[in-house]
C-alpha cells in the first residue's frame, strides 16, 4: 500500500498548489518593441540608403560610360578625318604617277629630261619628298634630290618595284629608309612600259613619314590627343607630333594596335605607345591596307 496522501499516483496537494503560484517563465521573443532606438533608427537609414547607393553607384557608371562614348566618338572623327584625307593623298598620288608614266621623257629614262618634268611635283605637292624614276633592275635613272656621292643607288626590288611589275599598276610600298635621301618614307609607284609593253621600270614617289602631316590643318577636339597611321601589317607609318622612333617600328606589342586590328567595334582603351592609357578610335584607309587611329588620353576624359 502506497504511504503517500491521495494514494499512489496522485500528486500531493501541497504540491500542486506550489506548482499553481509558481510563476510562469516568459519565452523571449524578437519584437521590434524591444530594440533601442538608435538601432530602429539605423535601421530604417540602412533600408532608405541601400537602393539609394545602388542608384548612384549606377549613375555613376552610367555616367563614366557616357564620357567614355564621347571621348570615343571624338576618336572615331579624328581617325575617320586623318584616313579620309590620307585616302585622299594616294588618290592624287595615283593620277600623278599615272600622268607621269605617259610622259615620254620619264619613259625614256632620259636623266637631263625627266628631273625638269619631277621638280613639279615636289614643288607644288608638300607631302611629296622626292621623284624617283628607275629601271627595271632598280638602277637609279633621275632623281629630283640627287644622291650621295658614290656608285649610284640601287633600290631594293622588295620595296615596291617588284610589287609595281607583279601589279602592273599603281603599288604601295612600306616604310623603309629611302635608297637616295636615307630618311623614313613610303614610295609609290607606278610601272613604266616599253613600245611592246613590257616591264622597263618604275616611277615612283616617296613622302617623308617623319614630316608627312597625319591630319589636315585645323583645330582638334582634344589638344593632347594622338593620331597615327599604321599599316595593317603593323609597322609604324606617320604620327601627329613628329614621328621620331614610331616610323618603320613594330607595333604588334602594343595591346591597343592588337585590339584595332582584330576588328573591335566601339571605342578601344588601352595603353598607347607613348605608355599612356587612351581612349582610341579608328578608321581604315581605302586606298592601302593601312589604318588611321586616335588616341584620347583617359584622365583627360575622366578628370571631372
Amino acid at each position: 500500500a502506497c504511504a503517500a496522501p491521495g494514494g499512489c499516483g496522485r500528486p500531493r496537494p501541497d504540491r500542486l498548489v506550489s506548482a499553481m503560484e509558481a510563476p510562469a517563465t516568459p519565452r523571449r521573443k524578437w519584437k521590434a518593441d524591444s530594440w533601442s532606438l538608435r538601432a530602429q533608427l539605423l535601421a530604417m537609414c540602412a533600408v532608405v540608403a541601400a537602393p539609394l547607393a545602388v542608384f548612384v553607384g549606377y549613375d555613376f557608371y552610367r555616367s563614366a560610360e557616357e564620357e567614355r562614348w564621347q571621348a570615343g566618338r571624338a576618336a572615331f572623327t579624328l581617325a575617320e578625318i586623318a584616313a579620309r584625307d590620307t585616302d585622299r593623298f594616294l588618290l592624287f598620288a595615283r593620277t600623278t604617277l599615272e600622268t607621269l608614266a605617259d610622259r615620254p621623257a620619264v619613259r625614256a629614262l632620259d636623266p637631263g629630261a625627266c628631273e625638269s618634268v619631277l621638280r613639279d611635283v615636289v614643288m607644288f605637292a608638300p607631302r611629296v619628298s622626292n621623284v624617283v624614276v628607275v629601271d627595271a633592275e632598280g638602277r637609279l635613272a633621275c632623281s629630283v634630290h640627287p644622291p650621295a656621292a658614290g656608285p649610284a643607288p640601287r633600290v631594293d626590288p622588295g620595296l615596291w618595284l617588284a610589287g609595281a611589275r607583279e601589279s602592273g599598276g599603281f603599288t604601295v610600298g612600306g616604310p623603309a629608309q629611302d635608297f637616295v635621301t636615307g630618311r623614313w618614307t613610303v614610295s609609290l609607284a607606278q610601272p613604266l612600259r616599253d613600245d611592246r609593253g613590257g616591264f622597263k621600270g618604275a616611277v615612283a614617289l616617296s613622302t617623308d613619314l617623319e614630316r608627312y602631316q597625319v591630319l589636315p590643318p585645323g583645330p582638334k577636339p582634344h589638344d593632347d590627343s594622338v593620331v597615327s597611321l599604321a599599316t595593317l601589317a603593323g609597322q609604324g607609318l606617320a604620327r601627329s607630333g613628329g614621328a621620331d622612333g614610331f616610323s618603320g617600328s613594330d607595333l604588334h606589342a602594343l595591346p591597343a594596335f592588337r585590339r584595332v586590328v582584330s576588328g573591335m567595334e566601339g571605342p578601344v582603351q588601352d595603353l598607347g605607345e607613348d605608355g599612356v592609357r587612351r581612349v582610341f578610335g579608328f578608321a581604315r584607309v581605302e586606298q592601302a591596307d593601312w589604318v588611321a587611329y586616335a588616341g584620347i588620353p583617359a584622365e583627360s576624359v575622366f578628370a571631372g
